[in-house]
């Protein structure tokens, strides 16, 4: 179980060195740090870093739509035409790709 999104990129907080991501109350979920004193990519990886943990709970759902889809794509796969078809085995790789993200996302279940 996670914070419900949607999360937001909240910017740069200098004086933490990181930039925020805000929970839909407005408080901070959570901080990707930098190193100020290392380099500008440090700082540029603590952005996308922040960023895409923004996007965790719209990236989650996506994963979910395209799993209900790839298994409807499966099932008229089998019905209408064969296991061995392209769109059987694109839509088996997707499933099973996206299946292993939402794992990974929610602890292990899926």
């Amino acid at each position: 179980m996670h914070t419900p999104g949607p999360w937001m990129f909240d910017g740069d907080s200098p004086a933490n060195q990181g930039f925020d991501i805000a929970m839909p109350d407005g408080g901070t979920l959570a901080t990707a740090y930098y190193d100020i004193d290392r380099d500008a990519y440090s700082v540029q990886q603590a952005e996308g870093n922040a960023r895409l943990i923004a996007a965790a709970p719209d990236l989650l759902a996506a994963c979910k739509v395209v799993a209900a889809a790839a298994s409807k794509i499966l099932l008229l796969s089998e019905k209408y035409t064969n296991a061995g078809s392209a769109a059987y085995g694109v839509a088996c790789t997707l499933k099973r790709l996206v299946l292993d993200a939402i794992k990974k996302a929610e602890g292990g279940k899926s």
